[in-house]
């Protein structure tokens, strides 16, 4: 059975003209190096080429991401979709009844055709999910990669943790080492002082040090 992996939709936030953080479908990113573009779209039914549409409208009012042109592309049939909509028009002689999706926007795979039963259909994101675990050298190389950008950044937060900074400083001391932003790391850090080490997901980052310093507690990372 076919399947259209979705990379996902930005969501707005409410009255207002900008969305929350955009994070990519886990499972198209598997396949690709795309991890910041909404409204791309993978097809792929284990005989031909793997088709991609991917989104880059003309907009002045955002950073709008080029086509890509990279190494990996060689292995994948490329279409530029310039609107969101576009995609329905390309996928108009797909038979949708026996495709499956693999996303989070629900409504638009029902708009588009696919049939419930096979909207993120368990069986197959167990499947997937356990396979996840088992990691490709390419996988390995890029988690080591950014534990090495982590340890440049718990180092930096263990200085400023001694020099008595604020769990904010010590937290734009981490990002500044590893060479990224709030919204580029793969989760909140968790930067700690005190009595906030004993919450477990503690991520309000006091702007002022406490009086006397007892304890710090860090957990983060790097995409």
């Amino acid at each position: 059975m076919p399947y259209l992996l979705h990379s996902g939709e930005p969501k707005g936030v409410f009255l207002d003209d900008y969305h929350y953080l955009f994070k990519v479908n886990p499972h198209f990113k598997a396949w690709l190096l795309i991890t910041q573009v909404a409204h791309c779209w993978l097809l792929v039914d284990g005989v031909s080429k793997p088709k991609l549409w991917f989104y880059s409208p003309i907009d002045y009012w955002h950073s709008i991401d080029p086509l890509p042109d990279s190494f990996w592309l060689k292995e994948f049939e490329l279409f530029h979709l310039k609107e969101a909509n576009d995609i329905k028009k390309w996928l108009f002689q797909l038979d949708k009844k026996h495709t499956g999706y693999i996303g989070e926007s629900i409504d638009l795979a029902k708009e588009l055709g696919i049939s419930a039963v096979n909207i993120n259909r368990k069986s197959v994101l167990d499947y997937f999910h356990f396979h996840r675990a088992y990691k490709t050298n390419y996988e390995l190389s890029c988690l080591q990669q950014a534990q090495k950008m982590a340890i440049a950044g718990h180092h930096a937060a263990s200085e400023a943790f001694c020099q008595g900074a604020s769990e904010f400083d010590i937290n734009v001391s981490y990002l500044q080492a590893t060479g990224q932003r709030d919204i580029d790391v793969p989760y909140s850090n968790i930067i700690a002082l005190n009595e906030n080490c004993s919450v477990l997901h503690y991520t309000k980052l006091k702007y002022q040090p406490p009086k006397n310093i007892y304890s710090f507690l860090i957990d983060a990372s790097a995409e």
